[in-house]
């Protein structure tokens, strides 16, 4: 298993509390109009230039993982020179895309360590979900097209998309990839009989060997919309939205801007620290990241296990 090393270097510095990994939402333009999506926003995305120049400090800080995403980053014009970049950096590079550009944008596959599509449902349904005719089948064209040996699936469970989102999962047995359901943050978007239902057939699907990537204990979790785990996120990552601010994401206030500013500074400065300290506190998101990576950090058995699989790339008796 040559990525255990990164994994057990990865446990160590979330238990030293020094984060690794950068949940990086690079745009917040997006050719979707998802019921369920609260990051498209209208703020300048930050240039080329400041980008960069923060993934070198988060480099030289020892972060070495990062995930870009949205809105859609494939809309971005220089997103080939971002990603290549941040891989000459040493960065292990994800990217979160709803499909439509992958065949357009296949060159930026060949520098992601893993390609994760949103799909919330197959066929027709996708393309009323996401509000774009033909984005289903631009999807399959797409991964048809694509280069990276690593194709993750991630799909939001709603009143919206059930029960047809549960289909997704043959896709991700065709694809041999690793799914994800995620139960929806915000209100009035999945009702209990819905969530009930729902997770419980992908509890069984698990059971029955299917490459669900949830843990077992998320899904029971989602079944009855009660999360309970102290959130280790910020022990772990850090959160830049595409204007470059770092918040402190339970007050909402600004901690500062690491394309403008010095990152080391930012992440000393009192705000940070007492984010850290009070998000310990806080069970509020519902996404399987935080759930997943707050229990690993907290060392809860199932949950390491569960973290090695992935790390792994192991499709089979995940927990």
């Amino acid at each position: 298993m040559k990525n255990f090393p990164v994994f057990i270097h990865a446990l160590s510095r979330a238990l030293a509390r020094k984060p690794f990994f950068i949940s990086h939402l690079i745009t917040g333009r997006c050719n979707c109009r998802c019921l369920t999506c609260k990051w498209r926003n209208t703020m300048p995305d930050g240039g080329f230039t400041g980008i960069i120049n923060f993934y070198r400090q988060a480099r030289n800080l020892g972060f070495y993982a990062t995930t870009l995403w949205g809105g859609e980053p494939l809309l971005r014009e220089d997103i080939l020179e971002i990603v290549k970049e941040i891989k000459k950096l040493g960065f292990k590079t994800g990217l979160i895309t709803n499909g439509y550009l992958l065949s357009e944008k296949v060159a930026v596959t060949d520098y992601l360590d893993f390609l994760i599509v949103s799909i919330d449902a197959p066929g027709k349904k996708l393309d009323e979900i996401r509000g774009i005719d033909g984005l289903y089948q631009r999807i399959i064209d797409g991964i048809g097209h694509q280069r990276c040996k690593r194709i993750m699936i991630n799909t939001v469970v709603s009143d919206f998309s059930y029960p047809e989102c549960l289909k997704t999962i043959d896709l991700a047995r065709q694809y041999n990839a690793v799914i994800f359901f995620e139960y929806p943050s915000g209100k009035m978007l999945i009702s209990k009989e819905t969530a009930r239902d729902a997770f419980r057939r992908i509890l069984r699907m698990k059971e029955m060997g299917y490459p669900v990537g949830n843990s077992k204990r998320y899904l029971t979790s989602a079944m009855s919309g009660n999360f309970y785990y102290s959130c280790r996120a910020h022990d772990i990552s850090i959160t830049i939205d595409n204007a470059g601010f770092l918040k402190n994401c339970i007050t909402g206030r600004v901690i500062g801007n690491v394309y403008k500013e010095n990152l080391a500074e930012v992440l000393n400065r009192s705000e940070y620290q007492i984010l850290k300290n009070l998000s310990r506190h806080c069970h509020f998101c519902t996404d399987s990241g935080a759930f997943e990576s707050s229990r690993t950090a907290r060392l809860k058995i199932d949950a390491i296990l569960n973290s090695l699989r992935l790390f792994a790339g192991r499709i089979s008796k995940i927990y």
